[in-house]
């Protein structure tokens, strides 16, 4: 039977103690130093209990414990190759050092059978009043919202305090990509030397992750079918791992152009891929693939400064999705081509492209081929 009794301290203060059995038959207790709360922890313990859902303070533990815990799964996943690419699990890292247990307004110190939807929207407030944006506030609740999956199977909390938590939505503009324009690709493939015009070319016409770009072997790329094979990626540590999704597995068509300009850099950098193990397409002198930090400062940048363009490489990446679909290409086939986990992904993203053909050529063509094949119905 749960009871709540006074209890007079040594020192002459009063306390409230909460006298109840959990759901294992263990006595449990508790003390407040308010009546009050003493009855609303009361009435929130039974439900717990009932529900099989509460976990005693001792039983718990701090975010900070929850969140080495967790870090310490995504290590060994990383390490295993477990879905876990290294650049994954640094950015968790980051989030959980910068952020999560920031001495100064982070949440490390508070155990997790405290951590409610309140404590979490009071960090939340502070997190956007030190100068974290809304896009990063809501990537650091997912963190926790992985932290506290993990804590659960452990049997340290039972609840999750993340999902009732608000954060400002992104505006449906922000999701939408940027895009270079066709100018701007054309004028740095134009002006641009070997090894980088080929690259571009790839990246701008076919789609590839700069990941993928760089562990591009020649054996995955069939100039006569014009198809290149994606099957693999380098992380930024230049470690072999699978594409991002399943669906980054897959084959992409080559133009006539492309084929070609692969063709010259074939020719040229012979020597550079008969000392590489792999075959890599791109390769340095030494045989050994770029990093992608080398390919930005040596040939990207300075090209994008000679000529005035603001864009990202994962841009041209943007720019061959929305030629794709300008073209005509459906949803599922852009989808397949760039190896998105779903084609909501492909809309979500690209999907006002579809809408940027020319709408009085599109009407016309439908318009002539009916007619055409009623042009005996068409009379008077």
């Amino acid at each position: 039977m749960a009871t709540i009794r006074k209890r007079n301290l040594p020192s002459g203060e009063v306390r409230w103690m909460v006298d109840f059995r959990d759901a294992a038959g263990k006595r449990r207790a508790k003390m407040f130093e308010r009546k009050r709360d003493a009855d609303a922890f009361l009435v929130a313990a039974r439900a717990q209990v009932v529900s099989g859902t509460f976990v005693h303070d001792r039983d718990t533990v701090t975010m900070r414990k929850a969140t080495e815990h967790w870090l310490e799964q995504c290590l060994v996943r990383r390490d295993a190759g477990q879905r876990m690419e290294a650049s994954s699990y640094k950015n968790y890292e980051g989030k959980v050092r910068l952020h999560i247990l920031d001495e100064a307004i982070g949440i490390g110190g508070i155990k997790l059978a405290n951590l409610d939807t309140t404590a979490l929207e009071a960090f939340r407030d502070r997190l956007l009043q030190n100068g974290r944006t809304v896009l990063m506030v809501r990537s650091i609740m997912s963190v926790i919202g992985y932290i506290m999956k993990a804590a659960r199977k452990k049997k340290w909390c039972t609840h999750d305090p993340v999902a009732d938590v608000e954060t400002i939505a992104a505006s449906r503009i922000k999701s939408r990509v940027h895009v270079p324009s066709d100018e701007d690709v054309v004028r740095m493939i134009v002006h641009a030397d070997m090894p980088l015009k080929p690259m571009l070319m790839v990246s701008a016409f076919c789609g590839l992750r700069a990941s993928e770009l760089r562990g591009l072997t020649w054996d995955n790329v069939d100039l006569d079918a014009k198809l290149i094979k994606v099957v693999q990626r380098l992380d930024f540590r230049n470690v072999f791992g699978p594409p991002k999704t399943n669906a980054g597995v897959r084959e992409v068509p080559m133009a006539d152009e492309v084929v070609s300009a692969l063709r010259v850099w074939k020719l040229r950098s012979q020597k550079h891929s008969l000392r590489s193990e792999h075959n890599f397409v791109f390769a340095t002198r030494n045989g050994t693939p770029f990093f992608h930090s080398e390919i930005l400062k040596s040939y990207f940048y300075p090209i994008r400064k000679l000529l005035g363009i603001e864009t990202r490489w994962h841009d041209l990446r943007h720019y061959a999705i929305s030629c794709w679909l300008r073209q005509g290409y459906s949803i599922k086939e852009t989808q397949a081509f760039a190896g998105h986990a779903s084609a909501q992904m492909t809309i979500d993203r690209y999907g006002h492209y579809l809408t940027k053909g020319d709408r009085h050529y599109g009407m016309n063509k439908i318009v002539q081929s009916v007619l055409k094949q009623h042009s005996g119905n068409t009379d008077g």
